[in-house]
């Protein structure tokens, strides 16, 4: 339980990272691409050994899965700030989070790997998560111009929301799958730093042809918000796949706890923290996400109380 509670603390970190770039105006793709190399750094420099370089080889199955889900991880994110702008923050955040629901899926149906029989109550459980993330997550949109963003191309609009929600799900899904049949945990720290690596690279072309083409510039505190959301981000997958090792690959249990957690201490720290207004419907959704975390691991919670 503590691999996953220190998920949970890494992620809100990155929503603090996250929350503090548009006070200090920073660029989020150049932040974002900054951010992977430091993971690179990070992971070498707290994980890598020279003897490790030797786990960089073709014939090591989880590599090429890495490559492709390296990139994917920017394009993950390249889809996310898109559906963001052109649809609304709701739809990219739901789209997003609510992706949860394929990475349980195939962890109780195609991967067969939780721990315990899931009986009907953890099954409201990860409805109840579903629910409470959108009720949490819904916000009034500011403008009508946003309103009539939200309406119009409403095909381009479902594509994009659908291709986040589907990539998100089967990165999320990959990772487990990854940590079930092929990383080890003398390969962990390396898997990460190529991950990163390959998203770092993919980022880079992004943020080249966005400069050459006048949309962005390159400036100091860009590389700034980068170096503070880097550390905490590397940490946020080690200790997911930790988590997920030490509660045998049980997606089905990980990522529902894990995505309430979130939304759940990232809420009260922008209460605390930015004195943000959470609506009666984000209070409800709140309530709801603790009710879901109760159902999902009611099992666990009652053989702690009992001893």
């Amino acid at each position: 339980m503590i691999y996953l509670l220190l998920c949970i603390l890494c992620s809100v970190l990155l929503f603090l990272a996250f929350r503090s770039y548009k006070t200090f105006k920073i660029n989020t793709l150049q932040a974002v691409v900054v951010n992977y190399y430091i993971c690179v750094v990070t992971g070498w420099i707290t994980f890598g050994k020279t003897s490790q370089l030797s786990l960089i080889s073709f014939q090591n199955p989880w590599l090429k899965y890495t490559l492709m889900l390296g990139a994917a991880f920017m394009l993950i994110f390249f889809l996310t700030a898109l559906t963001t702008q052109l649809v609304s923050v709701t739809v990219g955040s739901l789209a997003s989070k609510t992706s949860l629901v394929i990475p349980v899926i195939f962890s109780l149906y195609v991967f067969k790997t939780q721990q315990k029989a899931f009986d009907w109550i953890n099954y409201a459980g990860i409805v109840l998560a579903l629910v409470a993330i959108v009720l949490s997550t819904i916000k009034k949109e500011k403008t009508s111009s946003e309103k009539s963003q939200v309406s119009s191309s409403n095909g381009r609009n479902f594509l994009l929301a659908l291709s986040v929600f589907l990539l998100s799900g089967l990165s999320d899904t990959s990772l487990n799958y990854l940590n079930y049949a092929h990383i080890r945990p003398e390969t962990n720290a390396m898997f990460l730093i190529i991950l990163f690596g390959v998203a770092a690279l993919t980022g880079t072309l992004f943020v080249i042809f966005r400069v050459l083409t006048g949309k962005d510039k390159l400036l100091v505190r860009n590389l700034v918000g980068g170096i503070y959301l880097g550390i905490p981000n590397f940490f946020s997958l080690y200790f997911l796949l930790k988590a997920l090792s030490a509660f045998n690959n049980d997606g089905a249990f990980i990522f529902p706890i894990l995505n309430i957690g979130i939304i759940l201490f990232s809420s009260i720290l922008a209460v605390i923290l930015f004195k943000e207004r959470l609506s009666r419907m984000n209070q409800v959704g709140i309530l709801v996400a603790i009710l879901a975390m109760f159902c999902i691991a009611y099992q666990e919670i009652m053989k702690y109380i009992q001893g």
